[in-house]
């Protein structure tokens, strides 16, 4: 086995790979893990007591400055990401202030090392949502157990939380998947639009339509459509819209001639249906007629533990787009992240992200 497949698939997520300790200024081996030995074609024996950066000196980050900096700080560092010799793969270090040793009186430190990929994985989360916090892991069931039902879905919470990504999940998951997934905000389109942007017109039906254009649901038939913001939209749209529901036809503006199709409706609202139709902004009829299936998507400051993920995540993003090299938060930045309320939400984190 050569050494990147060993350092990808058998080092230990639990068992610390490492112990080193400082003395005089350098970072010596204490102890080191017989399958990580392997590795450099030693043995733990022959390895204890010597530097660390005789051991691994192409190691990327380099680790004296990251350990001096875990000592000087006082605390532990979780999923730094590490590369120990060129050829091989990306680990995830956590390295765990163990205190002082007894022979030497230095700091020491233990680091357990385990595979990005799999590490990934479980940061992911599912179908591309980001999250391990209990309430994403109450998400996921919910998309999971909608995704193959044909009934309609309404996803609920606050802007930028990133409800059109449940609803493309709920799309991917389920039988239509190989079908199309089409999105429109109802909010960000004019009420005299919005009609025929969702059914389509014919050539001349209006000053200005010098085509016929296919709508929202002729796109989307044999799929899903997504409505954003169903909260907003006009109330004899919404009437339209119920027909559609209940009989699964379409009829075009300035068309004498409806047409069937087959398309599942996921709705996300930011808004309380329930107050929408109380104040008379939206139909009791179509309000029964959607939420038949609820998925609720909380707000970042109910999920602070997903906060770290969502900000790694997103520097990966970006370091790969502007080609940066940005390998890591400082402990105090991520504890700035965590500490903040964002009012914007996911949505506000990754523009932030995007500008470091």
């Amino acid at each position: 086995m050569n050494q990147s497949a060993f350092l990808q698939s058998n080092l230990p997520a639990v068992v610390p790979d490492l112990l080193l300790r400082k003395i005089a200024h350098k970072w010596q081996v204490g102890e080191i893990s017989a399958r990580l030995a392997t590795t450099c074609g030693a043995t733990p024996a022959s390895l204890t007591g010597r530097l660390f950066e005789q051991i691994f000196p192409q190691c990327s980050p380099q680790l004296s400055p990251l350990l001096d900096e875990l000592v000087r700080n006082g605390q532990d560092l979780t999923g730094v990401k590490l590369r120990l010799l060129p050829e091989a793969g990306s680990l995830l270090a956590d390295f765990r202030l163990s205190g002082l040793s007894d022979d030497y009186a230095g700091p020491l430190v233990r680091v357990s090392l385990r595979s990005e990929t799999v590490a990934s994985q479980l940061e992911t989360g599912y179908a591309g949502l980001i999250g391990r916090s209990p309430v994403m892991r109450e998400v996921f069931r919910k998309i999971e157990l909608y995704a193959d039902t044909e009934a309609t879905v309404v996803i609920t919470g606050e802007t930028g939380c990133g409800k059109e990504l449940v609803a493309s999940a709920l799309h991917q998951r389920g039988g239509r998947r190989q079908g199309p997934f089409a999105a429109i905000n109802c909010s960000a389109i004019s009420e005299q639009l919005l009609e025929s942007e969702l059914f389509g017109h014919e050539k001349g039906a209006f000053t200005g339509a010098v085509r016929s254009h296919r709508g929202y649901f002729e796109q989307a038939d044999g799929g899903t459509l997504f409505l954003d913001e169903i909260g907003d939209m006009p109330l004899h749209t919404q009437s339209k819209l119920l027909r559609v529901l209940e009989d699964g036809h379409i009829q075009s503006v300035g068309s004498e001639r409806s047409r069937k199709v087959s398309v599942r409706v996921v709705a996300a609202t930011n808004i309380p249906l329930e107050r929408a139709v109380r104040d008379g902004n939206f139909r009791a009829d179509l309000y029964h007629r959607l939420a038949v299936l609820r998925i609720h998507l909380p707000a970042l400051r109910e999920r602070r533990e997903d906060i770290p993920l969502l900000a790694e995540h997103f520097l990966q993003q970006f370091n790969h787009r502007y080609r940066k090299q940005i390998e890591r938060f400082t402990p105090e930045a991520m504890s700035i992240l965590s500490a903040y309320l964002w009012p914007g939400n996911i949505r506000e984190l990754r523009n932030l992200s995007n500008a470091w």
